[in-house]
């Protein structure tokens, strides 16, 4: 990649549009996975924690927006004693999913936005997970219908893993806003949050935002062997960024919903 085929991605930015070339998933992979499966490994543990004193102890995934499915490896990793079956639905077709560590046979994909989701699948899951996507879904489904759906559930007890893009934890209102769609059709169903919906979090176990993923491992970055650009490139770019591996982007929360 160092003869300038990057540079036409320069200017490209994560979101719907973006993740359907090959050549763009790859740089999305390398700057942005290690941290978020970092963001789901903290949600994964804390639904363990939630699910391990009373149960359920198999339980149904679906996460939307999935993209390389971070989240999956995540809850692989953290959830023991708990068995899952996870559901990846994007509307882009990953075809980078190739290069993913292997997997157990708990995962199933499927290309389709929301709409396209019928109300039997929806019944099925105990666990909603939305990484990084809601903004991207609000914008281009309706997440008004979708949520009805959600809220026609049989089961009494559900969770919600939101990770969303924020750039100012404090700065959460509009993400807050496009789910409250959502909790507004569970609660017409007569579901309660034990969780304060309004709060988001991003860091863990009182770190400073500034010290993330550094305070866990210190490997996140491009090998010297494989540099990406052109030894000479000076340009502002969004191709030849550095992995992310402090909280700056961190913004989620895990809400709970009985009735």
């Amino acid at each position: 990649m160092r003869d300038g085929k990057l540079c036409k991605f320069s200017d490209t930015l994560p979101e719907n549009g973006s993740y359907d070339n090959i050549t763009y998933q790859k740089i999305y992979a390398l700057r942005f996975i290690p941290a978020y499966y970092f963001e789901y490994c903290i949600l994964a543990e804390e639904l363990k924690n939630r699910l391990l004193p009373n149960g359920p102890y198999d339980i149904n995934v679906a996460s939307f927006g999935c993209g390389l499915s971070p989240d999956y490896y995540a809850l692989s990793h953290n959830m023991d004693h708990i068995t899952f079956h996870y559901t990846g639905y994007d509307v882009c077709a990953w075809e980078s999913r190739a290069l993913l560590p292997a997997h157990a046979d708990n995962i199933t994909f499927n290309n389709a936005s929301i709409d396209d989701i019928s109300q039997h699948e929806l019944n099925q899951y105990d666990v909603f997970v939305f990484p990084k996507s809601l903004g991207d879904i609000a914008a281009n489904a309706n997440l008004d219908a979708f949520a009805e759906k959600i809220a026609q559930t049989s089961k009494e007890r559900i969770f919600f893993l939101n990770s969303f893009i924020s750039t100012e934890h404090r700065r959460n209102d509009h993400h807050i806003n496009i789910f409250g769609s959502i909790d507004s059709a569970l609660t017409r169903m007569g579901f309660e949050c034990s969780d304060d919906r309004t709060e988001t979090y991003y860091n863990y176990q009182g770190e400073n935002r500034s010290h993330g993923l550094k305070r866990i491992n210190q490997n996140f970055h491009y090998p010297d062997i494989l540099p990406i650009c052109r030894d000479d490139c000076e340009e502002a770019c969004n191709a030849n960024k550095s992995p992310v591996f402090t909280n700056m982007f961190m913004n989620y929360q895990i809400l709970e919903y009985t009735r």
